[in-house]
């Protein structure tokens, strides 16, 4: 998950989530609502309620939905009461929000009302990071029903109409914008090269209302919908931890080549690398290379993070530096390949065409082992 997102994905993840993760560190205690006095004890709350509705079995399916619906709110409404800050608050409406959704699962009457009624009130707060959570929410409303809406020719075109009109509002991500883009063209099999030049001509029509930095991140962040396409050739650019252009086509010349985009403080980048260098171990000398881009790296020296990072895990491949290309003029890599998340990790052929997305785990083992037997 991306740095960028993770804020915008943990907020709008479905409440359970977000219980479990707030009382991971939290022994939940049989107490009642009322006495608990912070974020932590609200959340304690939350999970020893949810415990119990759980262990009961199962129930009816809406008098569940109503179960979770109550505990969520009275969650939500005593956490407004006891938080500190905005992300605590911002929190507890979406928590409310999640009650309300849940009361529609369970028919209550007026509850579509209530969501809409929250909604507003979000967005008309004076604290800039909760108002902006009411757009959030309803893009991510908008991402869920592109997923479960049946492929015809009328809802690709309604769905394609509801996009621009969000690209028009210009308050979500290019990232997010693209890859909702080619959801809305997969699940109505149409092909990705023919939506992203029928979106980028309306980007820069004079229909699209966007800034002209704002056009130009969003058509590049489009093209990066193909970049890492299988059949595709990555081009990948950069600057090593030591400062010298990287040079793609000498690089992958007569090689596989496994890339990663990835990030020091990511978790599941971080379980990659056993796997990783054990086929470079196996397969190197056969003509396997493997490139670690490190993005999105927060820290004062992000150089100094990622060498020190690198030597501690004795990574003996190439290694990239956004922060050193950013520096030398080259674009953002979340924006050229449209990563919404690391890590991403693609497959190269000999030829320099992508072989296989999402290469990771298993998958990428099999792969290397049917290439290199």
């Amino acid at each position: 998950m991306s740095f960028r997102n993770c804020l915008a994905t943990f907020l709008c993840a479905p409440l359970y989530a977000l219980v479990l993760l707030f009382s991971a560190s939290v022994s939940a205690q049989d107490k009642p609502l009322s006495d608990a006095k912070t974020f932590a004890e609200v959340a304690a709350y939350a999970q020893q309620e949810m415990n119990k509705l759980n262990a009961a079995g199962a129930a009816d399916p809406r008098e569940r939905a109503r179960s979770f619906a109550d505990i969520f709110q009275s969650a939500g409404e005593k956490l407004m009461e006891v938080a500190e800050n905005d992300m605590e608050r911002r929190t507890a409406y979406n928590w409310k929000l999640n009650a309300f959704r849940n009361q529609i699962a369970a028919g209550v009457e007026g509850a579509e009302q209530k969501v809409e009624a929250l909604l507003e009130e979000i967005a008309a707060h004076e604290s800039p990071q909760i108002s902006s959570f009411a757009n959030a929410y309803r893009f991510s409303q908008f991402n869920q029903r592109v997923g479960s809406t049946a492929p015809s020719r009328a809802s690709f075109d309604a769905l394609n109409d509801e996009l621009k009109t969000w690209i028009n509002q210009g308050n979500q991500p290019a990232g997010q914008i693209a890859s909702v883009g080619l959801q809305i063209a997969e699940r109505n099999r149409v092909p990705a090269e023919q939506f992203v030049k029928d979106l980028q001509a309306f980007v820069q029509s004079a229909d699209c209302t966007l800034s002209d930095e704002q056009k130009k991140t969003l058509v590049m962040a489009l093209e990066g919908v193909l970049r890492l396409a299988v059949g595709a050739d990555p081009k990948l650019y950069g600057r090593t931890l030591d400062d010298k252009k990287f040079e793609w086509d000498k690089f992958r010349e007569k090689k596989y080549v496994l890339i990663k985009f990835t990030a020091t403080w990511c978790g599941p980048c971080q379980m990659e690398i056993p796997g990783m260098i054990e086929a470079y171990e196996k397969y190197h000398a056969k003509g396997l290379e493997i490139v670690s881009v490190y993005m999105w790296q927060q820290e004062t020296d992000p150089v100094a993070v990622v060498k020190n990072y690198v030597e501690e895990k004795k990574l003996p491949w190439t290694i990239l530096s956004e922060a050193l290309s950013k520096k030398a003029g080259d674009p953002e890599f979340g924006t050229f390949y449209n990563i919404s998340g690391v890590p991403t990790m693609v497959l190269v052929d000999k030829e320099g065409k992508i072989i296989m997305t999402n290469a990771r785990g298993v998958m990428l083992q099999n792969k290397l082992a049917e290439i290199f037997r």
